[in-house]
């Protein structure tokens, strides 16, 4: 028996699904490859204090996923999920709520700042929870030449 041309049965449905995934991607004529995302190194990570305890938490980055579309007006609507991880300090955590400022930057070809902001998250810990993962969702609308700055900032 050849084995070369052989798929394993438990392969098949991934690659269906990723298949089914990519045909959908590539069906909407609007959808375009992302400009640039960037993270500054001193942005990836940043200690941040819960709102009653002052607990410090550490956050990180924990991945970043754009999906980019094309508007009429030739600018690129790019919708971003931002991941996270959430570390809290200390022997004791109590439930208390956390002020996540994500800082913005939209540069151009020339290096310059062409527009910047912070938008502010709020994350909820449960009493005696350490760690979460969650996904901020983020907006911005570029130019084709023009990419997008993320940084985590401590509270302002």
């Amino acid at each position: 028996m050849n084995h070369r041309n052989f798929i394993p049965a438990t392969f098949i449905a991934p690659l269906l699904g990723l298949g089914l995934m990519l045909g959908a991607c590539s069906s909407d004529p609007n959808l375009v490859p992302c400009p640039g995302i960037s993270a500054p190194p001193e942005g990836v990570a940043a200690f941040m204090e819960m709102d009653a305890s002052e607990q410090l938490v550490d956050v990180r980055f924990n991945g970043i996923n754009a999906t980019c579309e094309l508007l009429d007006d030739a600018s690129i609507k790019m919708v971003v999920s931002v991941g996270l991880k959430l570390t809290r300090s200390g022997e004791y955590s109590p439930a208390d709520v956390l002020q996540i400022n994500l800082g913005s930057a939209i540069i151009d070809a020339d290096d310059a700042v062409v527009s910047s902001d912070v938008t502010i998250f709020k994350a909820g810990f449960k009493d005696g929870e350490r760690q979460k993962y969650p996904v901020l969702d983020y907006e911005a609308t570029v130019k084709a030449d023009q990419r997008l700055v993320l940084s985590l900032m401590p509270r302002l």
